[in-house]
């Protein structure tokens, strides 16, 4: 819904700049930077934005770096069979990752909490999911 490509680009990038965490969608980063592969928005990072970057592709493994590594690490997700309604995915993953950093520090695991929040969600439909649905014992296993 932005008025042009431009606007949003511009916008992502003043955002990304005073971001200490970035949780993108590769998705987004196809449609504004136009970027076809992982490494793209990875090596774009890398140069201009030093944080913590998670990038979420819509189900399939997130890619995750932090400021000192040298590499995008995978990290594989499991797949889910039953989806009901995906409209806020994104925003249960963002919520559950950053309960996980908080949790547990590690970017990598974190990744874990956040898929774990989503998977949930997503099986119901519309944002707000019944509290007896919220994976309370999941993601205390985590």
């Amino acid at each position: 819904m932005w008025p042009s490509t431009e606007v949003a680009k511009d916008a992502f990038e003043r955002l990304y700049y005073l971001s200490d965490i970035a949780l993108i969608s590769f998705e987004d980063e196809v449609e504004v930077f136009k970027e076809n592969d992982m490494q793209c928005p990875y090596k774009r990072f890398q140069q201009k934005y030093p944080q913590l970057l998670v990038i979420k592709n819509g189900g399939e493994d997130c890619y995750v770096s932090i400021e000192s590594q040298k590499e995008l690490e995978r990290v594989a997700l499991d797949k889910v069979e039953h989806v009901i309604d995906a409209t806020s995915a994104g925003d249960s993953f963002n919520a559950g990752f950053i309960y996980g950093l908080l949790n547990c520090s590690q970017p990598k695991s974190a990744v874990a909490y956040g898929h774990c929040l989503a998977k949930a969600v997503i099986q119901h439909k519309g944002a707000i999911i019944p509290a007896s649905s919220m994976p309370y014992t999941e993601l205390k296993r985590l």
